[in-house]
């Protein structure tokens, strides 16, 4: 009995051959924000520049390997200009992540994406270091 214990290196004490146990997945937490860092666009447009693809790429292979996972991927700016202005800014920013992600193979059933403006900032807008935290990409997990 002890011999098939030691063919598959996994020891109990029954003396009969078993699977080795998995390490249990660590479940992605449900609506907790992540900020995108490193996703950033060319200014006053929704064009990604370059060095956040790889960041993105990142984040893709995480939802391809997780495909019961949905997200919102959601744009904010600044209080900067017109607030017209700034909602459709943030909205083409959020919509132009989610298109990179299904670029990539993530599916179109788990991601949405939607735009607030400037009206949900997470810093103030009285300075430049603020108006930078406040233009960002986010995600939330909804399912």
């Amino acid at each position: 009995p002890n011999k098939a214990e030691m063919v598959n290196g996994y020891l109990d004490d029954d003396g009969c051959p078993d699977m080795k146990p998995r390490p249990k997945k660590k479940p992605m937490k449900k609506k907790a924000k992540i900020v995108l860092h490193g996703v950033t666009f060319e200014t006053g447009k929704a064009t990604l520049e370059h060095t956040s693809y790889e960041k993105l790429a990142d984040v893709g292979q995480t939802l391809i390997e997780n495909p019961e996972v949905l997200i919102e991927i959601s744009g904010h700016t600044d209080n900067r200009g017109s607030k017209k202005l700034n909602q459709k800014l943030s909205e083409e920013r959020a919509e132009s992540v989610m298109k990179y992600l299904l670029s990539l193979g993530v599916g179109k059933n788990q991601l949405t994406s939607v735009g607030y403006g400037p009206d949900k900032p997470s810093a103030t807008n009285r300075t430049a270091e603020g108006r930078q935290e406040n233009r960002r990409i986010e995600m939330m997990r909804l399912k």
